[in-house]
């Protein structure tokens, strides 16, 4: 077993929630992972392992850290201990904390994922409708130019003074 890793402690504005970090340790090279259940958690031996606690609800695993949170019940004496132990262990086993083939699953795992897709789904919609917009504005301006019509610029509106 490799030496005992030092985990530091930092409080986060959900009082539910705890971030442990491991200033020498890389739990993943990019992005985060999160996991509400162990369904979720499938592709990730170390959220499996927190979610066995009970009285936690989800992890997230980032570059050096895991903030982990708990249920209403969850008591943070117990749940740190426990926790601690869990990461030791896990950076003992040398394991990856979360399969790399898990993340390029469409949409992510865990609820961060989700949540990105759905960002980055709802970004496209409104790129392709601002797309339809320039296009609809520029069809109406060439056809008033057809039509002899000139819409008022910019310099003509301060001309005008408005």
């Amino acid at each position: 077993m490799s030496p005992s890793v030092e985990i530091r402690l930092e409080f986060t504005p959900n009082p539910n929630a705890l971030k442990y970090v491991v200033d020498d340790f890389t739990f993943m090279s990019r992005g985060t992972a999160s996991f509400g259940s162990k369904a979720d958690a499938s592709g990730s031996p170390l959220a499996r392992r927190l979610l066995d606690i009970p009285g936690v609800a989800g992890c997230m695993i980032g570059l050096n850290f895991v903030t982990v949170t708990k249920t209403e019940s969850g008591d943070w004496e117990v749940l740190d201990t426990r926790t601690r132990q869990v990461i030791q262990e896990h950076v003992a086993s040398g394991e990856p904390a979360v399969d790399p083939l898990s993340l390029d699953k469409p949409m992510g795992t865990g609820r961060a994922g989700k949540s990105l897709g759905m960002m980055v789904l709802a970004t496209m919609a409104a790129e392709a409708v601002a797309r339809a917009t320039v296009r609809a504005v520029l069809a109406a301006h060439t056809l008033n130019l057809a039509n002899g019509l000139r819409l008022p610029c910019h310099a003509d509106m301060v001309r005008a003074g408005s």
